[in-house]
Order: structure tokens, then sequence, then C-alpha cells
């Protein structure tokens, strides 16, 4: 039987690039929906939260670090029901807005990401949307589980068992404090007690039982090349407002080139 937090890690989508580094990136097969055939060689970077069928969130900074690289920005999507991975391009982006803080919230670490089926593919396949819960019922102590990638490919192939397949994984903590902005244009952010490592950025922070969204994973410490056990997410209240009315908007399908 498959509890909520299963049923979430249906709903996280690792994102990447395309490489032709033979030291990086793992060999991920196209599917039928695309007229190419055999695959592409994807290094990931980061992991997206579904909002919507084809809308995902993640974090402007894994969106920079996309642009930045000389590949294609894709996502390894999980096919509802089917238990296979379909490899699509990311189309555009939209950089978070919110009037409700200084400067449209220009500062805050959030995107949204345009990730379509294919043209022939029922919207039925694509990843359901999370269920959002209020990050208002948060407090000092409450117990968070964290969901993501972490190491990107790496973890999928640390050894034998793995045998390459593709899931999120998720991690204890607590809320170890609640940090006020630091600035009319911020948010505040939660500190989890959990590792992040690279890869996690742009995942979940979920209510352990129910698997409903309380943030997004930003970021983690790391000190003298050893990741500590401190994360910082973006709590759900700040951005469930921009991940509704955002689909609705002009994305911008010209900043990959």
């Amino acid at each position: 039987m498959r509890n909520s937090i299963s049923k979430l890690g249906d709903k996280l989508v690792p994102i990447g690039h395309t490489t032709d580094d033979p030291e990086m990136g793992m060999f991920v097969e196209q599917d039928e929906y695309l007229a190419e055939s055999g695959g592409l060689k994807i290094e990931l970077v980061g992991t997206c939260i579904a909002i919507g069928r084809g809308y995902y969130l993640t974090c402007w900074h894994v969106v920079e670090q996309l642009a930045r690289s000389s590949g294609e920005a894709m996502a390894i999507v999980p096919s509802a029901g089917e238990g296979r991975n379909n490899l699509r391009p990311i189309r555009s982006v939209k950089k978070f807005e919110d009037p409700r803080f200084s400067e449209n919230g220009s500062l805050i670490d959030c995107a949204l990401l345009a990730i379509p089926g294919a043209d022939d593919q029922p919207l039925s396949e694509l990843p359901a949307p999370v269920d959002f819960s209020s990050s208002d019922k948060l407090s000092v102590g409450s117990r968070v589980l964290l969901g993501g990638f972490p190491l990107g490919e790496t973890i999928f192939f640390a050894n034998d068992t793995n045998k390459g397949h593709i899931q999120p994984s998720f991690f204890d903590g607590i809320v170890s404090a609640i940090l006020p902005p630091a600035s009319e244009g911020e948010s505040r952010l939660l500190q989890i007690n959990a590792l992040a490592l690279a890869g996690m950025s742009g995942g979940v922070v979920c209510d352990p039982r129910s698997g409903k969204l309380l943030g997004m994973i930003l970021s983690g410490i790391t000190q003298d090349d050893v990741d500590l056990p401190i994360t910082f997410a973006l709590p759900v209240d700040t951005f469930r407002v921009f991940s509704t009315a955002a689909p609705n908007t002009k994305l911008i399908s010209e900043f990959w080139k």
C-alpha cells in the first residue's frame, strides 16, 4: 500500500541539462512520445514540484544554473500510473513576483517552470499537483519531512542495489528556527535541522503524515567541505499565491536562448 509520502514522491521531478562530458551525467532513454530515437545524457542540478499539470516550482538559483549551462534544460518527468520516466525539455520560466513584497518580490528565490507533455500525451499522464497546507501551522519544534533528489544522478548509481532507479529521497527533521525577513523585499525562512545536499534545491518541505506542502527547500550550509544539518526553506504561504496565479500569466520562453 502506498502512503501519502510515496504519492508525494510522484510529484517531484529532477531537472538538469544535457551534457557531452564523459565524466558527468546519466543516460536517459527517450520515450514513445518523442520522435527522436535513443536517448540523452543528463546532468541533474535540482528538484521541482508539480503545482499543476505541466507546471512546476523550483528555486530561481536552479534556473540560473540551468541557463549558464551550454546544454538544453531538461526534466525527467514520471508518467502517472505508468511506472516510467519521460524526458522533457523545459520550455519556459517565470521568476517569482508578488506585489505583497517590496520590489514585487524580486529578492525571493522562487520560479515557475512550464514542462509540457508531448503533443499527443494525455494530460492525465503528467504529475498531479501537490496538496498545499499552511506554514502558519509551523512553530519551532514542528516535525517535517524534506524530499528531493540529493546528489543528482550520483545517488542513483551509488551501489548495485540502486540499479539506476530514479526516485526522490526523504529526510526527517524539525523546524529549529523561523527567521524573520531581513528586508521588506524578502520572506521569512524556515530553518530545519536536516541535511540539504546538492540537488535538493527546489524540493519539498512537507507534513510527515499528510504529505501536504509546507515549504520549498532553498539551500543548506557547508563548512570546510562538510555538509551541516541546517537547511533553509521558503514557507508555502510565501509562494502559494504566485503558484496559483503564475500559470495564467505570460511565461518567458526566450529565457533559454
